[in-house]
């Protein structure tokens, strides 16, 4: 009987995407660990701070807006972690596993966090454009891959998988116990 978790019969999943997530993991968590030491420094030097929000300079930092900073700083590291949760998933498939429990919770996990995440975006940076300029309030979006209701769409393929997934383990049950 031919089964798929047979060596012989199971797509291997390709190397350079594991590598791939490995290599974005430790850049992004590099960024997020040494952004704050930066600020530090820069904050207690004489030079005058000056950050990007929604392509506009900052440099005048009232509490709204250091909130806002320190919001999206925790978005970013919340982007680590779920590079992290992909890294894991892609992981578990070099084992040889299908459809498992663990699989399955981590599609809708990385599929959850990602449409939240861009959700908290989205807030985010209609709040900024409030925040530093009221009167020139504008709302844009991006197009390509770095349009957040794409990534919207790409977080609702994840939580699809993990119902896909969620089926095929039933049916994978199922067949087991009819044989």
């Amino acid at each position: 009987m031919l089964s798929l978790i047979d060596n012989k019969y199971f797509m291997k999943p390709p190397k350079i995407l594991k590598h791939l997530l490995e290599f974005c993991y430790a850049a992004m968590l590099i960024i997020v660990l040494v952004t704050p030491l930066q600020l530090f420094f820069q904050f207690y030097s004489d030079n005058e701070i000056a950050l990007e929000v929604n392509k506009r300079m900052i440099t005048d930092f009232t509490l709204p807006i250091i909130t806002l900073c320190i919001f999206r700083y925790f978005l970013i590291a919340l982007e680590v972690y779920i590079i992290y949760l992909i890294k894991k998933l892609i992981d578990s498939f070099f084992e040889n596993k299908l459809y498992s429990a663990d699989q399955i919770h981590l599609f809708k996990k990385v599929g959850l966090f990602i449409i939240y995440t861009s959700l908290a975006k989205i807030i985010s940076n209609i709040v900024a454009n409030i925040l530093i300029d009221p009167e020139e309030f504008r709302v844009s979006l991006d197009i390509g891959f770095n349009n957040l209701l794409f990534i919207i769409a790409v977080g609702l393929l994840f939580v699809f998988l993990s119902k896909v997934f969620k089926n095929a383990r039933e049916t994978q049950k199922e067949n087991e116990l009819t044989i």
